[in-house]
């Protein structure tokens, strides 16, 4: 049967009574109707259009106006962009599929993968150091009886053997020993399976890095909180400003990455980390209204301490995914 024609009182979603096309409570529209597949099909595209029309709208101020977004958000203009928390989430996503499915330079030119640097070189630097202190402070009879060589130094017994010749004082403590253990229970695991530890570091690397990113939006909010206390802005309104600036962000990486395979590539990503620079520069003078002088020392402070949380979240990272590895083998 149709239902081309007919005039509903009463919204069919929530039973609402309806003053016009659109329901007052809910938003349904009461004049919608899926009454073929091709209507479902153009429902469809109008719904993506729709979608990628507000998303355009948002990306030009967002890479071109520094802090005009967040200003425009503030003063209650929200329908006519796309949600900043979708904005976030749809780039976070963009980057990081980008990131892991395009081909990288270290397919071409042979390079390590984070998770074979992080199982094999660093974790032998570190063995390697461990022995060599245990050779300068052993007898050379103790040594003797243990037989070790740099090159072999790869499993848990040939560790234990070293730390129990050194004195107390020069053992490993409890955190470094579970380190070590954990990266010769890799290195063990490599031989086994080649390519799955290297996989699953990454794997879980990238994995946390994306949940990284929204920590290290509440980090840039609590410091412009400290940093701009006198100007008794809410904490709402700084993690607002923090979530553009993170999407800005966002943005050009996914420039970079896309950039980084065209000729000339380095030079283009040197352009873009100079406006992203100075996008955050601008975007603090924007929204906080200060002197360029207060701006300027705020914006290096920021970058620094923003620096050290990143470097820290990005070695917490890399520890945890170390750690977190099992192998069904071992």
């Amino acid at each position: 049967m149709s239902r081309h024609g007919h005039k509903h009182i009463n919204c069919l979603n929530c039973g609402t009574e309806l003053n016009g096309r659109y329901c007052s409570k809910c938003g349904q529209d009461s004049e919608e109707h899926l009454d073929s597949v091709w209507h479902l099909v153009k429902h469809f595209f109008e719904d993506i259009t729709h979608y990628d029309g507000k998303l355009w709208k948002t990306a030009k101020p967002l890479l071109i106006r520094p802090g005009f977004l967040t200003q425009e958000y503030m003063k209650g203009k929200r329908a006519s962009y796309l949600h900043p928390v979708r904005m976030f989430i749809f780039l976070n996503f963009v980057f990081f599929f980008l990131l892991l499915s395009l081909p990288s330079a270290k397919t071409d030119h042979n390079a390590y993968t984070f998770g074979q640097v992080a199982s094999n070189k660093a974790i032998q630097d570190t063995l390697k150091e461990v022995y060599n202190e245990a050779q300068k402070d052993v007898k050379v009879g103790k040594v003797a009886t243990v037989h070790l060589s740099d090159s072999t130094l790869e499993t848990k017994e040939q560790y234990d053997s070293v730390q129990a010749l050194l004195p107390a004082a020069k053992r490993d403590g409890w955190i470094k020993r579970m380190i070590n253990e954990k990266g010769l229970d890799m290195i063990q695991a490599s031989k086994k399976d080649p390519d799955y530890v290297s996989e699953k570091i990454d794997e879980i690397f990238f994995h946390n890095a994306a949940k990284l990113t929204f920590l290290f939006l509440i980090a840039t909010a609590c410091l412009l909180s400290l940093l701009y206390y006198r100007k008794h802005i809410w904490m709402i309104d700084h993690a607002l400003f923090s979530i553009h600036l993170s999407c800005t962000f966002l943005l050009l990486s996914v420039f970079m990455l896309l950039l980084s395979y065209m000729p000339y590539g380095g030079y283009a990503d040197f352009i873009i980390f100079l406006y992203g620079n100075y996008y955050f520069y601008r975007a603090l003078r924007v929204i906080y209204q200060q002197s360029s002088g207060k701006t300027m020392l705020k914006f290096f402070i920021l970058n620094f301490l923003l620096a050290i949380i990143m470097a820290l979240s990005l070695i917490l990272n890399a520890l945890f995914a170390m750690l977190s590895i099992s192998h069904p083998s071992l």
